[in-house]
């Protein structure tokens, strides 16, 4: 059980890693698209190619 929470908030960490990588790229650029989008497509990306695999984050995108 408590094994269980403790790698679903790590997966929910890593969803806010990119975030903050969104926020500090349009920051750092200027950019009028919200950094929470530019994070997202840059995770979006990162499993497109698989650099991050799905069961990284699964059990946070379906914890609703």
């Amino acid at each position: 059980m408590f094994g269980r929470w403790m790698r679903r908030i790590l997966q929910i960490s890593i969803l806010f890693v990119f975030y903050y990588i969104g926020e500090a790229i349009q920051q750092f650029f200027s950019l009028l698209i919200p950094g929470s989008i530019i994070g997202m497509l840059l995770f979006f990306l990162l499993l497109s190619t698989h650099i991050i695999p799905l069961h990284w984050v699964n059990e946070a995108l379906t914890l609703f």
